[in-house]
């Protein structure tokens, strides 16, 4: 006896042939591998009466239904997650077909980006273990009229880039551990610098592979509920009083648990609730950390982390135990992006302070962050009045202490437990969120990015230790020739510092004079601008002036830090040609760092402002900053004036372009004292990251060279029989290792992109 389900899939592999013919269908695959068929798009050839393979198909998936759920616009039906992933993953486009048995019609959507980006409404939903598939009730398909379904196989593109499962991060991590584990066990049997060198750099990267957020800032900020804002759930613990004891780590993963670690080294796992969380890392259960806990690891399904991102929620940096102080400290100072949150309220009733020390631990975590996010919180306590003299005093303050250099470019006020009405002036948290995803996916930053990096490394290493193995074996005859290339290497070493230096000022050169360039096209721009306004209409007042100003000037510096990427760029490939011509031997093992440290420019990249200060540059002129500094009332140009505004000897023609004068000479005045600023500094950047490059590869350089010249020395005794076998094993285990991480590079690179 054959049972209902399986009548009904027969059944609706019956409809689906009748409404696809001619389409050639291969056969229906009998077990649930998630694709239940593939189909062939055939076209009729009128000259032979017979129908022409296209060489076009697509996957399908075929479900089939007594009770159909419908509402006005839409086909709802519910499936497995990991199923949803599985097709648009699929190297051929996948068409999801839902039989509706009671009425006998099929309707159809596409597996793809499209819809992949109304599921992601839900930020979550791959975490889950089934999603409802929305289809259009007007995606009918019926015989004769396949067209529609022709045209989108023809055209459309698959998607660029794989879908990330929970733990996919955590998973290829433990392989490139893997990998570096079996290369160290190779490395073992010899005793060679550049392994050393190599392993020791793997090891260090491996560990710092995730992408690291943390939510620092002075107690009692509202660090813990931005976290639970974030997440969207009550995860860390919030109260009246100072709360986080202990630093609490978020990463993603398959089943959610929390997991606390101790200090010596010892763990447990618990469920994941608020009640046990607060147990081990908030003050009321464990006040100064009395049950000696290292850090609390909570374990969450979220699509943002799944990337290798880690959030962590740190004790307040103003904590007065200095054990608790320390693992705040240490914690932060890893991060790679930090959220500075300030507490706003006081502000309400003149408490505001910039204390000293919040201005150093700015400076300090900015020096070495990628990016630093200062937020001010609890702004929903201010009113209107007090929002706006707060960010006068915050941007005073921010400039005056030079810390412009250190944060974004732009500072937000929020808060985490209302969105901001029309009428209120404050940022909302979605805007945090998306201004922080936005700058980790523009910039390549997460930890899938590094572990693609580290895979290319590890090839690199492997390629460097194969060609020290192969030295080895060279017969005498080679033996001078090889000695010969080393001497050459050693006497062309100062060459590269040449030609890095050299490249080094043309950098610079044209990075100045772009910024010269700039300066003009933003003057001539404002006067046009001025110059074309109707003499029956104001001028912009200072406000919008000001505005032009700023964003002239960020686009300035955004175009300086594309430059100078572009400048890095050449310089790496004029050194790959080098390399290439006089140290072939070399090429993989440099190249990899020169790439890597070129393009990495961190610091010119979060260097959005100079460190100046506007006001004391410009005085008592119309500006007193630029890059958003607040600019003299427009009055103080206005009271200059009055005499002539007041004068009939001269016309209102005149009179507007005596003050366009007069405001174009002082915006010049301005930039020309601003412009010297950010070319010192990112004279002084590019000088540093030239350097770092050069003692780098020069160090790299020495330690091959050396083993190059230890294997040389063993040319003059006949290589063992034992040792003929040690090299070939080393040889094959090499040449697999290099296939695996190259494999799991090219896994990586479909789930960011990088592939395309």
């Amino acid at each position: 006896m054959r049972v209902r389900s399986h009548l009904n899939e027969d059944k609706s592999k019956r409809n689906f042939e009748e409404i696809i013919e001619p389409w050639y269908i291969n056969a229906w695959s009998t077990n649930d591998y998630g694709i239940d068929a593939f189909v062939e798009i055939v076209k009729p050839d009128s000259l032979n009466n017979t129908f022409r393979n296209e060489s076009k198909f697509f996957g399908i998936q075929l479900k089939s239904t007594e009770s159909i759920k419908l509402s006005e616009q839409f086909i709802h039906y519910k499936v497995p997650t990991e199923k949803i992933i599985q097709w648009l993953n699929a190297n051929l486009h996948i068409l999801f077909v839902l039989n509706d048995l009671k009425d006998n019609k099929l309707y159809f959507t596409w597996i793809d980006e499209t819809l992949i980006s109304k599921l992601e409404k839900d930020a979550n939903w791959t975490g889950k273990s089934t999603k409802t598939l929305q289809i259009p009730r007007t995606n009918l398909l019926e015989k004769g009229k396949l067209d529609k379904i022709k045209d989108y196989v023809y055209k459309a593109k698959n998607t660029t880039k794989k879908l990330i499962l929970p733990n996919t991060y955590f998973c290829i991590k433990e392989n490139c551990s893997k990998y570096i584990a079996n290369l160290e066990s190779i490395a073992q049997r010899f005793d060679f610098q550049t392994n050393s060198i190599s392993i020791e750099s793997l090891k260090d990267k491996i560990d710092n592979s995730i992408y690291r957020i943390a939510i620092s800032g002075p107690s009692r900020a509202g660090k813990s509920s931005l976290i639970n804002s974030f997440l969207r759930k009550n995860i860390s613990p919030v109260g009246v009083f100072q709360t986080t004891g202990v630093p609490i780590q978020i990463i993603s993963a398959i089943t959610e648990k929390l997991s606390i670690y101790y200090l010596d080294n010892t763990k447990e796992d618990f469920s994941l609730t608020e009640e046990n969380l607060e147990l081990f890392a908030s003050q009321d259960h464990n006040e100064d950390n009395i049950k000696n806990v290292k850090m609390a690891v909570i374990h969450v399904k979220n699509k943002q982390l799944e990337k290798g991102i880690a959030i962590f929620d740190i004790p307040g940096l103003d904590d007065p135990n200095e054990i608790i102080y320390d693992y705040a400290w240490k914690t932060a100072s890893k991060a790679n992006i930090i959220l500075f949150l300030f507490d706003a309220s006081p502000a309400q009733n003149g408490g505001y302070i910039f204390r000293k020390d919040v201005k150093k631990q700015l400076s300090e975590l900015g020096s070495a962050a990628d990016k630093v996010f200062l937020v001010l919180t609890k702004v929903d306590a201010l009113d209107e009045n007090r929002l706006e003299e707060l960010k006068k005093r915050v941007f005073v303050d921010v400039n005056k202490f030079g810390l412009k250099e250190h944060i974004s470019d732009k500072i937000f006020y929020i808060s985490t437990t209302q969105q901001p009405t029309k009428k209120q002036n404050y940022d909302s948290l979605q805007s945090l969120e998306d201004e922080l995803w936005r700058f980790i996916l523009n910039n390549n930053r997460n930890g899938l990015v590094n572990l693609s990096e580290l895979c290319s490394e590890i090839s690199t290493s492997i390629g460097s230790f194969e060609e020290i193995l192969s030295s080895r074996l060279f017969d005498d005859e080679k033996r001078t020739t090889m000695n010969l290339m080393i001497n050459e290497v050693q006497q062309k070493i100062p060459n590269l510092h040449e030609i890095l230096f050299k490249q080094k000022g043309d950098i610079i050169n044209h990075l100045f004079q772009q910024i010269d360039n700039n300066k003009t096209n933003i003057l001539r721009q404002l006067e046009n601008e001025l110059q074309n306004v109707a003499l029956t209409a104001t001028l912009p007042d200072e406000n919008a002036i000001k505005n032009y100003l700023k964003r002239q000037i960020n686009s300035l510096i955004e175009s300086c830090n594309s430059h100078s990427q572009y400048q890095f760029t050449n310089l790496k490939n004029v050194i790959d040609v080098w390399i290439e011509s006089n140290l072939k031997q070399l090429r993989e093992y440099i190249y990899h760092h020169t790439n890597q440290q070129l393009i990495d420019i961190s610091e010119i990249e979060k260097f959005t402002m100079p460190p100046v200060d506007y006001g004391s540059l410009i005085g008592t002129s119309i500006f007193t900053g630029i890059l958003g500094a607040v600019l003299a009332p427009i009055g103080f140009v206005v009271g200059a004036f009055s005499g002539l505004f007041g004068s009939l000897l001269f016309s209102s023609e005149d009179r507007r372009a005596k003050r366009i004068k007069k405001t174009m000479v002082e915006a010049e005045n301005a930039l020309d004292k601003i412009i010297p600023k950010i070319k010192i500094a990112f004279n002084n950047i590019i000088d540093t990251q030239t350097n770092e490059i050069y003692n780098y590869s020069h160090r790299k350089i020495n330690a091959y060279t050396h083993d190059l010249q230890n294997q040389m020395n063993k040319l003059g005794s006949e290589i063992s029989e034992q040792d003929r076998q040690l090299y070939q094993e080393a040889f094959s285990d090499l040449d697999r290792l290099n296939k695996e991480s190259l494999n799991l590079k090219k896994e990586i690179d479909e789930y960011t992109g990088l592939s395309v």
